[in-house]
């Protein structure tokens, strides 16, 4: 190969090398990759999370709905789906703490229900669009029906504990191909919901890894036998 060959070669590669870069840096963006706050659930996640599960039974739930912003999106999905939907969380902030919590200190509390309750009328939804249950994790839990099956549910509750207790309440009642959105999926961290997250993967068989959000969100579904 001549010395102009080799140079129109590298150049080729170069160009193809760069072409494909900027493709793959279109598509994250098309998928907000790089503009996804930390903390943020997006909508389109949700809908699309949500369309798996559409033929399959069990309730909705999000455990550490604050606010309510997220969960005021799930509602007219579980309309959708004819499912009933659960908002859970102590809206006092968080209760335990562990060695593997980074911000002991961190007080999540909104000054109890009845803001989330403001909040939901002032967003036009009543009591009977959704069912609050409201305590601390893992007591919580006791106030769901006995026979609960969940189709798709959203966990974001920050620390280690609570994470934890959790994910061992809801893995046992979803059902096989549901989906379990996890929020603070901190892969560089050894601490908080990322640490008591990735110790369920390593402890648990017929986990399906559907996706790592840019946004320290992970996506788990559960295997179909």
């Amino acid at each position: 190969m001549s010395a102009l060959q080799k140079m129109i070669e590298q150049y080729r590669q170069a160009y193809t090398i760069r072409k494909f870069a900027k493709h793959i840096t279109k598509q994250i963006k098309n998928e907000g990759g790089f503009y996804r706050q930390q903390g943020q659930i997006y909508s389109q996640d949700m809908a699309f999370y949500l369309s798996m599960v559409a033929n399959l039974s069990g309730a909705i739930a999000e455990i550490g709905v604050r606010y309510g912003k997220n969960f005021r999106q799930l509602i007219p999905m579980a309309k959708e789906q004819n499912k009933a939907i659960y908002a859970v969380d102590s809206f006092e902030g968080t209760r335990q703490y562990s060695v593997y919590d980074s911000r002991p200190d961190f007080n999540m509390s909104i000054g109890g229900v009845d803001v989330f309750l403001n909040k939901m009328r002032e967003n036009g939804f009543s009591a009977d669009d959704y069912r609050v249950l409201i305590g601390w994790i893992p007591e919580v839990f006791q106030q769901f029906p006995d026979d609960i099956q969940f189709s798709f549910v959203v966990l974001d509750v920050d620390n280690y504990t609570p994470t934890v207790d959790s994910l061992k309440f809801i893995w046992d009642r979803l059902q096989p191909g549901g989906v379990l959105f996890c929020d603070d999926f901190c892969t560089y961290s050894e601490m908080d919901a990322g640490r008591a997250i990735r110790e369920f993967l390593r402890d648990h068989t017929g986990v399906w890894i559907e996706r790592i959000l840019p946004n320290y969100q992970i996506v788990l579904r559960k295997a179909i036998i």
